[in-house]
């Protein structure tokens, strides 16, 4: 502003040109600023909002997955623990034939 003053026409209202010349692209230098941040926050709420949802799926289809492993463990449990019983038995039926 000080150049403008000092190298600028001369004039009765020179000064208050200066000040309105610099009140305005200050408005504009800082109505780009705040749309840009905005831009950049939106696209930010964009990214975390697809984020969060992939997670959320993705924790979801590890829940299913780890309920059907643990089924499946559950069923070879069962399956181990009949063998067990089983040779129990026979091992239990040898002995007495042994006696």
């Amino acid at each position: 502003m000080l150049y403008f003053l000092d190298e600028g026409p001369k004039g009765p209202q020179r000064q208050t040109i200066a000040q309105e010349f610099c009140y305005k692209a200050l408005s504009e230098g800082a109505t780009y600023f705040n749309k840009s941040i905005e831009n950049e926050l939106f696209l930010q709420k964009q990214i975390s909002d697809q984020t969060i949802k992939k997670l959320k799926t993705e924790l979801s289809d590890a829940k299913e997955e780890f309920k059907g492993q643990q089924a499946s463990v559950e069923v070879r449990l069962r399956q181990v623990e009949l063998e067990k019983a089983e040779m129990s038995a026979r091992d239990h039926m040898m002995r007495e034939q042994l006696a």
